[in-house]
């Protein structure tokens, strides 16, 4: 749902599930202070972005690991990631009887029906999920910075040698 919002707070005043918003709002940032908090509009919706992902490509306001963005039934919780090789709310998806699950957003109607532990380990999946792809990005990133120095011109002996201890 898009909601005319210049900031975070009149978002959730907006929403026609403020107590619940303002549940999971404080309770993420409390819980897991170090994923950056934003407001963001797209032409469809506005929510809030928790987090960056890893795989996010510049420029794309789809970029948050989790989200929470108000519709007029329920407040969507959009979480990214996968666990054996499948979303990881569908993992978890027996622990919210009382919401309907989607590959990877939760719709929920009141705070009393969310077991903030669950949620708690389901979000931790998502934040290791989303580390080990930005470590594979590294990787990949030096790997070829690397590589390409190898046959730049301007090389000296000492990146050689970096890059044959980090590919070996």
């Amino acid at each position: 749902m898009h909601v005319p919002a210049h900031s975070i707070e009149e978002l959730i005043q907006a929403s026609p599930h403020q107590a619940l918003f303002e549940t999971l709002d404080h309770w993420i940032q409390l819980t897991f202070p170090a994923l950056d908090r934003r407001l963001i509009q797209s032409g469809t919706m506005t929510f809030i972005g928790y987090g960056e992902l890893a795989t996010a490509k510049e420029g794309d306001v789809y970029d948050s690991l989790i989200a929470l963005a108000p519709q007029k039934n329920y407040l969507s919780c959009y979480i990214v990631g996968e666990k054996a090789g499948a979303p990881i709310l569908r993992s978890y998806q027996a622990h919210f009887a009382a919401s309907t699950v989607g590959k990877v957003c939760l719709r929920l109607k009141n705070s009393h029906t969310i077991d903030f532990a669950i949620l708690e380990a389901i979000i931790k999946d998502s934040i290791a999920w989303n580390e080990s792809k930005k470590n594979k990005r590294q990787i990949l990133k030096w790997n070829w910075r690397l590589f390409f120095c190898l046959f730049c011109s301007s090389c000296c002996f000492i990146n050689v040698v970096i890059w044959l201890v980090i590919v070996w």
